[in-house]
């Protein structure tokens, strides 16, 4: 097998996804038809997370949306990794919902 037949983690993923993202995910273990199939996706502008009922001090592009369903499968809101999160006393808010 040549090195160029030898797949790495990176390529089995779609385009669309930031590299930290795509990065975040693999660490994660969180195969790539799964993250796919729920809709997680990286977001570069504010005014999708506007459209997605974060508050302004939420909103802090670029990040990781992640899609929240209810039990029967249907869209429950939304959360939010910002790459550089905010501080609420003295902690960083890793995730906003």
């Amino acid at each position: 097998m040549s090195a160029a037949e030898i797949e790495t983690p990176t390529d089995r993923w779609p385009m669309g996804y930031l590299d930290q993202h795509r990065d975040l995910l693999i660490a994660s273990a969180i195969d790539p038809l799964v993250a796919q199939e729920r809709g997680y996706r990286s977001v570069t502008e504010k005014s999708t997370l506007q459209r997605c009922y974060f508050s302004k001090s939420q909103v802090r592009v670029p990040g990781l949306l992640i899609p929240l369903h209810s039990v029967t499968g249907q869209n429950a809101g939304y959360q939010f990794r910002p790459d550089s999160p905010r501080y609420r006393n003295g902690k960083p808010v890793k995730y906003e919902t």
